[in-house]
């Protein structure tokens, strides 16, 4: 069966289950409606005459909540309109990694794999394992410094709302 024959029967069951449903009186409509079902085929055109759609027959329309219709997000969590609330805090740091002051890369094992784009041509990812104890590592020529350091657990975007906020030198991601 094609699309559109399947969409026309999937039509017909819907138009007939709103018969049905406006028949009984479950809907709670007004009693004219409910006794105008019981004539027959009175009731298709009674039906056809009204919106027959899921969301007539089965609930009431959605209403629309003002939070809902703003442009943009509260002002709290603008600065993260970019960001995904799930992935690491760590990747957010506004810093750039050097030998002295490598960022920070929190694993809950005693290695972990980072993939690191170059800085000349961001489409090229190059991958590498960092492992505990270490000295600071660069992945690739003029890029940034990495360090692994064990924790017990890797905080996300969405903990440190606040701290993102406060700014770079208040946020202590890695900890």
């Amino acid at each position: 069966m094609n699309r559109l024959g399947s969409l026309s029967g999937l039509l017909a069951r819907t138009a007939r289950s709103c018969s049905r449903r406006w028949a009984s009186g479950s809907l709670g409509l007004p009693a004219e409606f409910a006794a105008a079902g019981v004539v027959g085929q009175e009731v298709a055109v009674q039906v056809r005459s009204l919106h027959t759609s899921l969301t007539t027959c089965q609930s009431a329309p959605a209403e629309a909540k003002p939070s809902a219709l703003s442009a943009e997000p509260a002002r709290k969590y603008r600065p993260l309109a970019d960001k995904e609330l799930w992935h690491e805090a760590w990747m957010y740091e506004d810093k750039f990694g050097t030998e002295e002051d490598p960022i920070v890369v929190p694993s809950l094992e005693p290695e972990r794999i980072i993939g690191v784009t170059d800085p000349e041509d961001e489409t090229l990812v190059v991958w590498g394992v960092l492992k505990e104890n270490e000295p600071p590592r660069q992945f690739v020529e003029n890029g940034e410094f990495y360090v692994l350091k064990l924790v017990d657990y890797v905080k996300k975007v969405g903990d440190v709302v606040e701290e993102i906020e406060a700014g770079a030198d208040k946020a202590k991601l890695a900890k």
